[in-house]
């Protein structure tokens, strides 16, 4: 008894090889036809969501036109972003009275970190920040958080 449950538990290992390589040669087979005898071109990495970035929130130092108007802000931070590259519109006044754009197009992290840059180089801007929604990915571990 004791050595058939040896040679069972030694095969299993073995079909489980067998078995997964038999899949992965079925699924290259696969993509070898479909592109017409070529092998596929490896998959590209998965674009995270929050790598394309087209929102930012932009505020403009207190006294100066574009921080008491929302007209002026608008124009303001319109054509900052047009002279940065990337044209925008304005989407709205924020209650802080900062002005949230959105570009034309979506932008990479590094590209959106250069556009900020860029824009900073504005005398009047105080700051701009990307427009993301953060959430929670963890659940704090104190004990009373639930109260």
């Amino acid at each position: 008894m004791t050595g058939s449950f040896r040679r069972s538990a030694s095969i299993k290992p073995l079909v489980l090889a067998v078995t997964l390589g038999l899949a992965a040669s079925a699924i290259q087979a696969q993509s070898f036809s479909n592109n017409g005898g070529t092998l596929a071109p490896a998959p590209a990495p998965v674009t995270d969501v929050r790598d394309s970035i087209s929102q930012f929130i932009i505020q403009y130092k207190s006294g100066t036109e574009s921080r008491n108007s929302v007209e002026d802000g608008a124009i303001a931070s319109v054509t900052a972003a047009a002279r940065a590259g990337h044209p925008a519109k304005h989407l709205r006044r924020l209650a802080v009275e900062a002005d949230v754009i959105k570009l034309d197009r979506a932008v990479s992290r590094t590209d959106a970190e250069f556009f900020m840059s860029l824009m900073k180089l504005d005398p009047g801007v105080e700051y701009i920040e990307i427009d993301e929604l953060l959430q929670p990915i963890l659940t704090p571990n104190d004990t009373r958080y639930g109260e």
